[in-house]
Protein backbone atom coordinates (compact mmCIF):
# COMPACT_ATOMS: atom_id res chain seq x y z
CA UNK A 1 0.00 0.00 0.00
CA UNK A 2 1.16 3.52 -0.73
CA UNK A 3 0.07 6.41 1.48
CA UNK A 4 0.67 10.04 0.52
CA UNK A 5 0.55 12.50 3.41
CA UNK A 6 0.40 16.23 2.81
CA UNK A 7 1.71 17.96 5.91
CA UNK A 8 3.51 21.05 7.13
CA UNK A 9 6.49 20.78 9.45
CA UNK A 10 5.03 23.83 11.24
CA UNK A 11 1.66 22.11 11.87
CA UNK A 12 1.21 20.52 15.32
CA UNK A 13 -1.75 18.44 14.12
CA UNK A 14 0.46 16.98 11.39
CA UNK A 15 2.88 15.59 13.98
CA UNK A 16 -0.02 14.00 15.85
CA UNK A 17 -1.54 12.62 12.65
CA UNK A 18 1.82 11.15 11.66
CA UNK A 19 2.03 9.21 14.91
CA UNK A 20 -1.62 8.12 14.78
CA UNK A 21 -1.02 6.70 11.31
CA UNK A 22 2.14 4.94 12.47
CA UNK A 23 0.29 3.44 15.42
CA UNK A 24 -2.55 2.27 13.17
CA UNK A 25 -0.06 0.62 10.81
CA UNK A 26 1.59 -1.14 13.75
CA UNK A 27 -1.77 -2.27 15.17
CA UNK A 28 -3.04 -3.65 11.87
CA UNK A 29 0.19 -5.04 10.49
CA UNK A 30 -0.39 -3.27 7.19
CA UNK A 31 2.80 -2.81 5.18
CA UNK A 32 2.81 0.66 3.64
CA UNK A 33 5.15 2.99 1.80
CA UNK A 34 4.44 6.41 3.31
CA UNK A 35 5.45 9.57 1.44
CA UNK A 36 5.28 12.91 3.24
CA UNK A 37 4.49 15.65 0.74
CA UNK A 38 5.00 19.38 1.22
CA UNK A 39 2.32 21.84 2.27
CA UNK A 40 2.72 25.32 3.77
CA UNK A 41 0.01 26.67 6.06
CA UNK A 42 1.73 30.06 6.25
CA UNK A 43 3.76 30.42 3.03
CA UNK A 44 4.18 34.16 3.57
CA UNK A 45 5.55 33.88 7.10
CA UNK A 46 8.66 35.99 7.70
CA UNK A 47 10.82 36.10 10.78
CA UNK A 48 9.99 34.19 13.95
CA UNK A 49 7.08 34.88 16.29
CA UNK A 50 5.85 32.93 19.31
CA UNK A 51 2.95 30.73 18.25
CA UNK A 52 0.77 31.81 21.17
CA UNK A 53 1.28 35.47 20.26
CA UNK A 54 0.44 34.80 16.62
CA UNK A 55 -2.70 32.81 17.47
CA UNK A 56 -3.90 35.40 19.99
CA UNK A 57 -3.59 38.12 17.35
CA UNK A 58 -5.48 35.99 14.84
CA UNK A 59 -8.17 34.42 17.01
CA UNK A 60 -8.37 36.58 20.12
CA UNK A 61 -8.96 34.40 23.16
CA UNK A 62 -5.71 33.24 24.72
CA UNK A 63 -7.71 31.16 27.20
CA UNK A 64 -9.32 29.18 24.38
CA UNK A 65 -5.99 28.83 22.60
CA UNK A 66 -4.31 27.45 25.72
CA UNK A 67 -7.23 25.06 26.28
CA UNK A 68 -6.87 23.76 22.72
CA UNK A 69 -3.14 23.34 23.23
CA UNK A 70 -3.76 21.43 26.45
CA UNK A 71 -6.04 19.00 24.61
CA UNK A 72 -3.47 18.56 21.86
CA UNK A 73 -0.70 18.04 24.41
CA UNK A 74 -2.72 15.30 26.11
CA UNK A 75 -3.41 13.60 22.78
CA UNK A 76 0.29 13.76 21.95
CA UNK A 77 1.36 12.16 25.22
CA UNK A 78 -0.90 9.21 24.45
CA UNK A 79 1.29 8.37 21.44
CA UNK A 80 4.62 9.38 22.94
CA UNK A 81 5.13 12.91 21.63
CA UNK A 82 5.71 16.04 23.71
CA UNK A 83 4.57 19.49 22.60
CA UNK A 84 5.91 22.73 24.01
CA UNK A 85 3.60 25.49 22.83
CA UNK A 86 5.18 28.04 25.16
CA UNK A 87 8.37 27.90 23.08
CA UNK A 88 6.97 27.04 19.64
CA UNK A 89 7.68 29.61 16.91
CA UNK A 90 5.68 30.59 13.84
CA UNK A 91 8.21 30.61 11.00
CA UNK A 92 8.49 29.89 7.29
CA UNK A 93 8.94 26.17 6.59
CA UNK A 94 9.83 26.29 2.87
CA UNK A 95 13.57 25.61 3.18
CA UNK A 96 12.98 22.79 5.65
CA UNK A 97 10.60 21.24 3.12
CA UNK A 98 13.31 21.51 0.46
CA UNK A 99 15.77 19.66 2.67
CA UNK A 100 13.11 17.06 3.39
CA UNK A 101 12.94 16.37 -0.36
CA UNK A 102 16.68 15.77 -0.29
CA UNK A 103 16.06 13.37 2.58
CA UNK A 104 13.45 11.47 0.58
CA UNK A 105 15.91 11.17 -2.30
CA UNK A 106 18.39 9.61 0.14
CA UNK A 107 15.86 7.25 1.74
CA UNK A 108 15.68 9.29 4.95
CA UNK A 109 12.38 11.09 4.49
CA UNK A 110 10.63 9.75 7.58
CA UNK A 111 13.42 10.29 10.15
CA UNK A 112 14.17 13.77 8.85
CA UNK A 113 10.48 14.74 8.90
CA UNK A 114 10.17 13.40 12.43
CA UNK A 115 13.25 15.31 13.59
CA UNK A 116 12.03 18.55 12.02
CA UNK A 117 8.55 18.19 13.55
CA UNK A 118 9.91 17.38 16.99
CA UNK A 119 12.21 20.40 16.87
CA UNK A 120 9.45 22.75 15.72
CA UNK A 121 6.68 21.44 17.97
CA UNK A 122 8.56 20.38 21.08
CA UNK A 123 11.89 22.17 21.27
CA UNK A 124 11.21 25.77 20.26
CA UNK A 125 13.49 25.49 17.21
CA UNK A 126 13.41 28.05 14.42
CA UNK A 127 13.15 25.67 11.47
CA UNK A 128 13.56 28.54 9.02
CA UNK A 129 17.18 29.11 10.11
CA UNK A 130 19.64 27.37 7.82
CA UNK A 131 22.03 26.46 10.63
CA UNK A 132 19.18 24.85 12.56
CA UNK A 133 17.87 22.99 9.52
CA UNK A 134 21.38 21.69 8.80
CA UNK A 135 22.01 20.54 12.35
CA UNK A 136 18.70 18.71 12.57
CA UNK A 137 19.08 17.11 9.14
CA UNK A 138 22.60 15.88 9.93
CA UNK A 139 21.39 14.53 13.26
CA UNK A 140 18.76 12.54 11.35
CA UNK A 141 21.36 11.08 9.01
CA UNK A 142 21.87 13.43 6.06
CA UNK A 143 25.28 14.51 4.82
CA UNK A 144 26.07 18.06 5.93
CA UNK A 145 27.72 19.03 2.66
CA UNK A 146 24.65 17.94 0.71
CA UNK A 147 22.38 19.91 3.01
CA UNK A 148 24.60 22.97 2.59
CA UNK A 149 24.34 22.62 -1.17
CA UNK A 150 20.55 22.55 -1.05
CA UNK A 151 20.29 25.52 1.28
CA UNK A 152 22.76 27.59 -0.74
CA UNK A 153 20.56 27.55 -3.83
CA UNK A 154 17.05 26.65 -4.90
CA UNK A 155 17.40 22.86 -5.10
CA UNK A 156 14.12 20.99 -4.59
CA UNK A 157 12.09 24.20 -4.70
CA UNK A 158 10.29 22.87 -7.77
CA UNK A 159 9.48 19.64 -5.94
CA UNK A 160 7.96 21.54 -3.01
CA UNK A 161 5.86 23.63 -5.38
CA UNK A 162 4.79 20.50 -7.28
CA UNK A 163 3.54 18.93 -4.04
CA UNK A 164 1.61 22.08 -3.23
CA UNK A 165 0.12 22.23 -6.71
CA UNK A 166 -0.91 18.58 -6.47
CA UNK A 167 -2.64 19.40 -3.19
CA UNK A 168 -4.57 22.24 -4.83
CA UNK A 169 -5.60 19.99 -7.70
CA UNK A 170 -7.25 17.48 -5.37
CA UNK A 171 -8.80 20.17 -3.17
CA UNK A 172 -6.58 19.97 -0.09
CA UNK A 173 -7.20 23.07 2.02
CA UNK A 174 -5.84 21.87 5.36
CA UNK A 175 -3.39 19.34 6.71
CA UNK A 176 -2.66 16.64 7.57
CA UNK A 177 -4.29 15.06 4.52
CA UNK A 178 -3.87 11.36 3.79
CA UNK A 179 -4.47 9.53 0.51
CA UNK A 180 -4.47 5.72 0.58
CA UNK A 181 -3.44 4.03 -2.66
CA UNK A 182 -4.63 7.05 -4.62
CA UNK A 183 -8.26 6.16 -3.90
CA UNK A 184 -9.36 6.88 -0.34
CA UNK A 185 -8.70 10.16 1.47
CA UNK A 186 -8.77 11.20 5.11
CA UNK A 187 -8.37 14.76 6.34
CA UNK A 188 -7.21 15.60 9.85
CA UNK A 189 -5.39 14.03 12.79
CA UNK A 190 -8.13 11.55 13.61
CA UNK A 191 -7.87 8.98 16.41
CA UNK A 192 -5.91 5.81 15.76
CA UNK A 193 -9.02 3.68 15.28
CA UNK A 194 -10.17 5.95 12.44
CA UNK A 195 -6.88 5.35 10.65
CA UNK A 196 -7.34 1.62 11.21
CA UNK A 197 -10.72 1.80 9.46
CA UNK A 198 -9.18 3.85 6.64
CA UNK A 199 -6.51 1.19 6.17
CA UNK A 200 -9.20 -1.49 6.11
CA UNK A 201 -11.12 0.44 3.45
CA UNK A 202 -7.99 0.85 1.37
CA UNK A 203 -7.47 -2.92 1.52
CA UNK A 204 -11.03 -3.50 0.38
CA UNK A 205 -12.56 -4.41 3.73
CA UNK A 206 -16.08 -3.35 4.63
CA UNK A 207 -15.15 -0.37 6.77
CA UNK A 208 -15.78 3.34 6.46
CA UNK A 209 -13.52 5.93 8.13
CA UNK A 210 -15.23 8.64 10.08
CA UNK A 211 -15.00 10.67 13.25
Amino acid sequence: MHISVWSDIACPWCWLGKHHLQQALANTGVQADVTYRSFELQPNARGARPVREYLQERYGSLQQIDAAHARLTAAGKAVGIDYDFDRALMVNSFDAHRVHHLAMARGLGEPVMERFMKARQGEGADISEHATIRALAVEAGLDGAEVDGVLAGDAYAAEVRADEEAAREIGVSGVPFFVFDGKHALSGAHPVEVFERALAMARGADATPGP
